[in-house]
């Protein structure tokens, strides 16, 4: 998304993120064909992504924290939303993981 002189749109994408190893298991998932354009980025990196459930306990539903660290400084004002499918749902009661 970024050049040493320039920042770009992306190309399209889509983004999976999976339970387990085997990605039997999808916790959300983004279909193709997102892009992010110019006019809303900043060049950088996010690195250290991490995602951990707030409570670690079996739940029908879970807050996540997300932690990353991002290349530069943002601005004052700046924000990031981080937006997950909205309509995932949970296992059957009884159902093994």
């Amino acid at each position: 998304m970024t050049t040493p002189k320039a920042v770009k749109d992306s190309e399209s994408f889509g983004l999976e993120i999976w339970k387990d190893e085997d990605m039997t298991q999808a916790i959300a998932i983004l279909d193709d064909g997102v892009k992010i354009y110019s006019p809303t980025l900043s060049p950088g990196f996010l690195t250290g992504m991490k995602i951990y459930p707030l409570i670690t306990t079996v739940q029908t539903s879970s807050l996540l924290y997300f932690e990353f660290e991002t290349e530069h400084t943002l601005y004052l004002g700046s924000k990031i939303i981080i937006r997950l499918p909205g309509l995932l749902v949970a296992p059957k009661v009884g159902t093994t993981i």
